[in-house]
Parts: structure tokens; C-alpha cells; sequence
């Protein structure tokens, strides 16, 4: 199924193989995008820091819905992150490693220093996201066997 993604995350500590999917929002790395793995589920991706050391993220499973919110500005940024019953991974690859470190964390640890910004929206200009609602909408609706 994700022949032709690149494999974001191999890491275990209950994630499993994770391949890139549909980036949001990029600077010099992407900041915001989902992935899926090898069942077809999505995960919504941030990285919230990245230095000369080390490049880290928080990763939850997610809906095609919860996206597409965010990106039509019906949920923050935030809110696409889940519920506070949630739990959440965050993810350290460090420089020269290529095995990250997983931590499976609440809600409410990640709320204070990884999660995007309370509050934020995508602020999506008229179309701009057009193809990768397409894309999620399609996905809702095929059925795998």
C-alpha cells in the first residue's frame, strides 16, 4: 500500500512503521504532515523542534475528518491533535542516529511544550488545500479487502 512513500519513522515503542503522506506546512523540514502505515491509518505529524543535535515530534493517530477540519479552519491546528484522553507520542531522532526514541505520553504532558500553539488555525487561503482534501475524502471512502 505505501510502496512508493518514503518511511518517515521505523521505531517501535508503539508506533509502527510510519511512511510520509500529505506535508501541510514546511519550512526546511516539514512542520506539519500526516502519515500513514502498512493498515492504512493516519497519523497527524509536528515536529516542534529541531536543532544541530536532534529533531523531534509529536505523533497521534488521527481521521481523514479531523484533518480535513483543520484544513477547511473548522479545528485548530491543536484540536486535529485529539482529545485529552489521548495519548500522544513524541518522537527524538538524534543527529547520526537513525533509531528515534518513542515516548508514549498523555495529553496533558504534551499540551505544555510539543503541542502546536492553542488557538492556531491553518488560515488556508480559498483552495489552497483543495488537493489534499480531495485526496482524504477519497480515502474515506474506498473500502480495502
Amino acid at each position: 500500500m505505501n510502496a512508493n512513500q518514503a518511511v518517515f519513522l521505523q521505531a517501535g515503542g508503539g508506533l509502527p512503521k510510519l511512511y510520509m503522506d500529505l506535508i501541510l506546512f514546511e519550512g526546511r523540514y516539514p512542520m506539519l504532515f500526516t502519515c500513514t502505515d502498512d493498515g492504512g491509518n493516519l497519523y497527524i505529524c509536528s515536529q516542534y523542534n529541531v536543532d544541530g543535535e536532534k529533531h523531534q515530534w509529536v505523533v497521534e493517530k488521527t481521521t481523514s475528518a479531523k484533518v480535513i477540519a483543520m484544513l477547511s479552519d473548522r479545528l485548530t491546528i491543536r484540536e486535529a491533535f485529539g482529545e485529552r484522553e489521548e495519548n500522544v507520542f513524541r518522537v527524538i531522532r538524534y543527529s547520526g542516529n537513525q533509531t528515534p526514541s518513542v515516548q508514549e505520553i498523555t495529553f496533558e504532558e504534551a499540551s505544555r511544550e510539543i503541542l502546536p500553539t492553542a488557538g492556531a488555525y491553518m488560515d488556508s487561503d480559498e483552495g489552497e488545500f483543495d488537493e489534499e482534501i480531495w485526496e482524504l475524502r477519497k480515502r474515506e471512502h474506498t473500502i480495502i479487502f
